[in-house]
């Protein structure tokens, strides 16, 4: 692995951790991080704390400020990925509830994280 995808690789991950502590600090359940199915990898599962809906939240590091928003992070290719991977854990787990699809962008300055965006309902799944 080069240095640069080593950074690219660190920055990553202080931005999962980084997300992870501030959904946990706001009252959410943690059910999986980097939970890889057929489709994709979920970034971060859970749920929020009415515990009403099973959320895949996509975990996106940037560099400096990011002035675009969550569709310009999270492309529709991805966004049906992520969704495929969502309905197939919630199909795992017996889930009956909603299902919902969350975007965080983590602000990041080298590789420290210094903020998060958490954008919900970016993109939920057909009924």
């Amino acid at each position: 692995m080069s240095s640069s995808s080593d950074a690219r690789h660190a920055a990553g991950e202080a931005a999962e951790q980084f997300s992870h502590q501030r959904l946990l600090a706001q009252g959410w359940s943690c059910l999986g991080r980097n939970v890889r199915t057929r489709w994709a990898e979920v970034d971060w599962l859970g749920t929020p704390p009415d515990q009403q809906v099973l959320v895949a939240v996509e975990v996106k590091a940037r560099q400096g400020l990011c002035p675009v928003g969550p569709h310009e992070l999270l492309r529709p290719r991805q966004q049906q990925r992520l969704l495929r991977a969502l309905e197939g854990v919630a199909l795992q787990l017996g889930w009956k509830g909603d299902l919902r699809l969350d975007l965080v962008h983590v602000e990041l300055l080298g590789i420290e994280p210094v903020r998060a965006d958490h954008w919900p309902d970016v993109a939920s799944p057909s009924a």
